[in-house]
């Protein structure tokens, strides 16, 4: 029973109200409540550094973030809204929830969940089942480097 347990806390989704935790290690995820649905109002680690955050969101292997949206000065992609000014329209507990699983606020959106357990069903390498594509503390820099995008 508590094995069953345990495996359907690693495996679910991320709702309003649901606490989401999962196995312990660098890319497991720590425990997050989502409120009313907009938001993760808790930060998932220490304080976030906007500079580390613009490395993560530049980096294809990690956020990539700038591959679909274009960022402050213009550079980066055009398929997702730009990001210029995002932080003056949404509170640090939007952005996180829109790095941990975009999904959650737009379910049209399915390619965009960087915090969300992964498993056999995705192209995942076994040992990657049950780990995160980024971990707490990248998800808090890429928080922190939305949240200075204020103009």
């Amino acid at each position: 029973m508590r094995v069953a347990l345990a495996l359907a806390l690693i495996a679910a989704p991320v709702f309003a109200g649901f606490v989401v935790a999962g196995p312990v290690g660098d890319r497991a995820p720590v425990a997050y409540t989502v409120r009313d649905g907009v938001e993760i109002p808790e930060p998932l680690a220490p304080a976030g550094d906007p500079e580390r955050g613009a490395a993560v969101a530049a980096d294809p292997e990690r956020g990539g973030c700038l591959t679909c949206h274009a960022g402050p000065d213009g550079e980066g992609g055009s398929d997702a809204p730009d990001l210029a000014g995002i932080g003056a329209r949404a509170s640090e507990g939007r952005l996180r929830l829109a790095v941990v699983h975009y999904g959650a606020l737009d379910p049209d959106v399915t390619e965009h969940a960087f915090y969300e357990v992964r498993d056999l069903g995705e192209a995942v390498s076994e040992d990657a089942v049950g780990t995160t594509a980024l971990t707490a503390q990248e998800v808090e820099d890429l928080v922190a480097w939305l949240a200075s995008l204020r103009d």
